[in-house]
């Protein structure tokens, strides 16, 4: 530009807009829009000076990006104009609690199905001769991170999905870790990251011209990690299962253990009372001759506590010709009459 001179209210005009646009935010953030405004206004010219008017024409600093970008993504047809509504928010990394600033991307994660790469790349193309991207051997990204707080559209792009957006962002960059690392369990999604990513997976299918489909990497790590947390499902439930086999198998032991112990103590019980019916029958025999209403008392007490052959012998002893039933000793209970 040697040779030029500059119109004195161009140098003031430049000034003001500049300091308005740094917004505090340094020198650096500016820069790329002078280097885009300069040139524009060198171009509309009046001879040998930049004016003012030029200058205006090109929009200013503060349109100096986005009036280009608006041109190139007018130009498009819609294909490819979806592409681009589609691609530049994810070159974006989403700032969470700080700005949101340009990243670079490989084309294999960036770049839809193959069959819809020719309108995509011609729309990336010429959105990288208008210098607004920056393509290299295997990756792309915006050529000026003022782009993303200059131009208008892609704010409102990047602002009307920005959860989801993110989710998509968090997703690829997982997916990267998991390939990173030969798949590694550990790095699949799980719990509430993994309902939030299929929530937001309903929303980049029922907008497509909003959102590309997911690539081969970032879909097999969301699968995996379905897939991952249905194991962990089934795995869950196959334990309760055991638990509540082992607990049923546990109380059926415990149950047959009290049986046993309370039919164990009824048999002992009835020995016991066997054992003490035989010496009370014994001693009736002995009281038969010198004391008989003992003797038949003591019968009858000895057949109350246990039927024993003795118990029945000396009762019908105490008793001869007369069937004779506990129940006429006034004593409960009994199968029946013992007679001689």
């Amino acid at each position: 530009m040697a040779g030029l001179t500059v119109q004195p209210a161009l140098a003031d005009l430049l000034l003001e807009d500049v300091g308005a646009d740094l917004g505090g935010k340094g020198p650096s953030s500016v820069l790329p829009l002078l280097s885009h405004v300069l040139p524009a206004t060198w171009q509309r010219r009046e001879g040998g000076m930049l004016t003012v008017g030029g200058y205006l024409a090109t929009g200013g600093v503060s349109r100096a990006l986005a009036k280009p970008a608006d041109a190139t993504l007018a130009g498009l047809h819609l294909p490819g104009q979806q592409a681009i509504r589609q691609l530049l928010p994810r070159l974006v990394q989403l700032g969470e609690g700080a700005d949101d600033t340009r990243i670079k991307i490989p084309f294999d994660d960036l770049l839809p199905t193959a069959d819809e790469r020719h309108e995509t790349w011609q729309a990336l193309d010429r959105f990288a001769a208008a210098r607004l991207l920056t393509v290299g051997a295997d990756t792309i990204e915006i050529s000026h991170e003022a782009l993303i707080r200059a131009w208008p559209r892609l704010r409102e792009w990047i602002n009307v999905n920005r959860a989801v957006l993110l989710a998509r962002q968090q997703l690829d960059h997982q997916a990267r870790n998991w390939a990173d690392h030969q798949e590694d369990p550990s790095y699949l999604y799980g719990g509430t990251r993994l309902a939030g990513a299929e929530e937001a997976k309903l929303r980049w299918e029922e907008d497509p011209s909003g959102f590309p489909p997911l690539s081969e990497r970032s879909a097999r790590f969301l699968q995996a990690s379905i897939q991952a947390r249905e194991r962990a499902k089934r795995a869950r439930w196959w334990g309760i299962g055991v638990v509540a086999t082992s607990l049923t198998l546990a109380l059926l032991a415990a149950i047959g253990v009290a049986v046993n112990a309370e039919n164990a103590a009824r048999d002992a019980e009835r020995q016991r009372l066997a054992i003490l019916s035989q010496k009370v029958a014994t001693k009736s025999v002995e009281l038969a001759d010198t004391n008989p209403d003992l003797s038949r008392l003591l019968a009858a007490t000895a057949f109350a506590l246990s039927e024993t052959s003795e118990a029945g012998s000396s009762l019908g002893r105490s008793s001869p010709g007369r069937p004779v039933h506990r129940g006429q000793f006034g004593l409960r209970g009994g199968h029946g009459a013992v007679q001689r």
